[in-house]
């Protein structure tokens, strides 16, 4: 089996204002991983751990469930990955390295997020505190209680608590009788392996419901085959299928008394261990990274293995409703599935359009031998446009053609010219390169579905929705002129059941304006609703769109993402750590044109709060509505705060330093009355929490150690 990536020789960032780095692995875990597990990691006395959370202001009583362990491991990770080696999270998370190495790998490709490396953390382990340390540990104490942060609970999940309801009787959905699909990922599922622990159910029926009176007709889920069927190459992978089977006809069962089919997401063929090969040379394709390498769909074996594991797959869940592909991705698949990987000889020689129609026809006919209801989708995602007409050309012509409907479109923003790659809210589409796939497509007898973001996106992805209604149905009116039939309308992130969602669909179903709809929703709000939802779409038109702020620049992590005093050197990872990386954050951006472009962003955004804040006696919609609109100007005024730092630290301008870490105080303490009052703010089901109530009090911590710090460089101290 596959092993753990060797530990890089780079030291871990260490929280200066910790005594010592097991107060840090305390702090960061109190009140979200049960006392016992933090005893085990640390090799220590509970009562010394209950005692020295007592002098940081922490409550020693504090011990939770295992939801994080369960629900929200990623989160638990991230938080510790700068803490703990290998060891240490196995034993904080209580799971096998075996079980690590499959979140890393499978789980979103989490070890991208991560930043492709472990941080060097060395062995910490508990020692009982000295009392210079007990002294710092009330320093703690105090700065929390300045900041009225000492008291705070961790409240995460429980927006699911609705959820849980049963619905004993499903009113009766009608179905689209053009066969339209509305196809979304459930807002808390677990990514990775969501069907081997059925207790934490992806889709129960109270959410289920909600999704069906939105007109969603159609919820996925990932699938990886060796974990369906039995692999026929390497059977020793793919313990535990029948139990997922069992889980997946069930969801069936289930999905079925709303109206809703489930549709799994394909990512294939997955790569295997090397271990494998040195038994199946003529099996191998291109090496994907250091532990594993590509099957070779070239090789007969390898294509007789992906028609019959979806023969076999559709042949046990005849329910299914079928499934949709991805053929090129961050995951190594195919020879030819990354640019930066060259194509074995075999493939080389084939062309990429011929493999990846080849992919997506073989898994096709193994699908329609067992049945002939379920649907297909080739997802052009990562397709080269020089290539991508003559694939669809390939492709059987019973597979519809998705494209993400935003693709390519061309940007100029802050005079910087760009273009959409992946998906955006704040640029609307579709643009040409869908609409001409589209146009290919239809003329080799495919049906058409678009890839959507009607809540949220990598923009901001840490709220249920973007309150920006006018783009949300902009787009949704776009593509209904069209002529497009099918949508999927979320990758991982933006699931929520939310009133963007019933914008969407009312926007494709009529032709009222905006302003209508939104009177019907919000009614006597509905006049200042519309115009704070024009200041907020004239804000969101100036984020500065490139994949490198989508996903280096700290947005995901608002006010939760670390200040550091001194120049990390360390490279931001994809939508993990953003560290201090404000060259990699900008991208094409400069500097000046990034700050001045959130800067932008948050001034107009503020007058859509200045509006909502004349709302009187709020009904429920509205407050959540203020809640979302708030914590989204959090994160967008922490980023503007987090590059006015950089810039001012690597210049030594003390004045215009107080003045980021003054104003990032302010978004701070505002994103955790956003917390407090809507548990989702900071959640997205492949990331889990992107920070919890701890963070944002450790947050304070470091703002403070920052104050210190630069008071004493100021006076020459340092």
């Amino acid at each position: 089996m596959a092993t753990l990536s060797p530990v890089s020789d780079k030291r871990a960032l260490t929280p200066p204002y910790f005594p010592a780095p097991q107060y840090a692995v305390l702090f960061r875990n109190w009140g979200i991983v049960p006392q016992a597990r933090i005893a085990a990691c640390l090799k220590a006395p509970i009562e010394e751990l209950r005692a020295a959370a007592a002098a940081m202001g922490l409550d020693p009583s504090e011990d939770p469930d295992d939801r994080f362990l369960k629900r929200g491991f990623l989160g638990v990770i991230r938080a510790n990955w700068h803490l703990l080696d290998y060891d240490g999270l196995c034993t904080l998370l209580d799971i096998s390295k075996e079980r690590l190495t499959f979140i890393l790998k499978e789980d979103d490709f989490f070890w991208v997020k991560m930043g492709f490396f472990k941080p060097d953390t060395g062995t910490v382990l508990w020692h009982a505190p000295t009392e210079s340390e007990l002294a710092d540990l009330k320093k703690i104490d105090r700065t929390l209680r300045a900041n009225d942060l000492a008291d705070l609970k961790e409240n995460a999940f429980e927006f699911l608590a609705p959820f849980r309801k049963s619905v004993a009787d499903p009113p009766e959905f009608v179905s689209d009788p053009r066969g339209d699909l509305r196809l979304i990922y459930s807002y808390f599922a677990l990514y990775g392996d969501s069907l081997l622990h059925p207790e934490l159910d992806p889709y129960p029926d109270a959410l289920l419901e909600e999704y069906a009176r939105l007109g969603v007709n159609g919820v996925w889920l990932q699938g990886i085959l060796y974990q369906l069927v039995e692999h026929s190459l390497y059977p020793e992978i793919s313990s535990d299928c029948e139990k997922r089977i069992a889980a997946l006809r069930e969801l069936c069962r289930r999905a079925k008394r709303f109206g809703i089919s489930v549709y799994l997401y394909f990512n294939e063929p997955r790569s295997l261990p090397k271990a494998f090969f040195e038994n199946h040379p003529e099996l191998a394709g291109t090496n994907g990274d250091e532990s594993y390498t590509t099957l070779c769909t070239s090789v007969k074996e390898v294509q007789e293995y992906l028609e019959n594991a979806s023969y076999t797959l559709f042949s046990k869940v005849p329910e299914l409703g079928g499934y949709f592909t991805i053929t090129r991705s961050e995951n190594p698949t195919s020879c030819v599935s990354h640019d930066d990987i060259e194509p074995c000889p075999r493939c080389s020689a084939r062309g990429a359009d011929t493999i990846v129609a080849e992919i997506n026809n073989l898994l096709y006919r193994g699908m329609r031998r067992a049945s002939k209801t379920a649907r297909a989708f080739a997802w052009t995602w990562g397709w080269k446009p020089a290539w991508a007409p003559r694939a669809i050309e390939k492709l059987d012509p019973g597979i519809s053609v998705m494209n993400t409907s935003e693709t390519a479109i061309e940007t100029k923003i802050g005079g910087v010219r760009g273009e959409v790659i992946d998906y955006s809210i704040s640029v609307v589409g579709p643009g040409a390169l869908a609409k001409g796939l589209w146009d290919t497509a239809q003329k080799s007898g495919h049906a058409c579905a678009a890839k959507v973001q009607f809540n949220n996106s990598w923009e901001l992805s840490p709220v249920p929705f973007l309150p920006v209604f006018d783009l949300i149905c902009r787009h949704a009116r776009n593509l209904k002129q069209s002529g497009v039939r099918h949508l999927l309308l979320s990758w991982t992130l933006g699931g929520a059941p939310s009133v963007n969602l019933r914008f969407a669909s009312r926007a494709m179903e009529t032709d009222l304006p905006v302003e209508a709809l939104i009177r019907e929703y919000y009614s006597k709000d509905a006049k200042t609703v519309y115009q704070a939802n024009q200041c907020f779409c004239r804000a969101f038109s100036e984020f500065p769109f490139d994949m490198n702020v989508l996903y280096f620049a700290p947005q995901q992590l608002g006010p939760a993402a670390r200040f550091y005093a001194e120049n990390t050197h360390y490279e931001a990872s994809m939508t993990g750590f953003p560290y201090d990386d404000l060259k990699k954050w900008g991208g094409p951006y400069s500097e000046n044109i990034l700050e001045r472009q959130f800067a932008l962003l948050c001034e107009a955004w503020e007058e859509g709060l200045q509006k909502l804040d004349t709302i009187e006696f709020a009904t429920p919609k509205t407050r959540e509505l203020i809640v979302v609109a708030r914590a989204c100007y959090a994160h967008f005024a922490s980023i503007y705060n987090h590059i006015r730092y950089l810039r001012a630290r690597d210049h030594k301008q003390y004045a215009e330093i107080e003045s980021a870490v003054k104003d990032e105080d302010a978004a701070l303490k505002l994103l955790v009355e956003c917390r407090k009052a809507d548990s989702r703010i900071g959640f997205e089901a492949a990331n889990h929490y992107f920070y919890t109530v701890r963070d944002l009090q450790e947050k304070a911590l470091n703002l403070q150690y920052l104050r210190d710090y630069f008071a004493q460089k100021k006076e020459g101290s340092l």
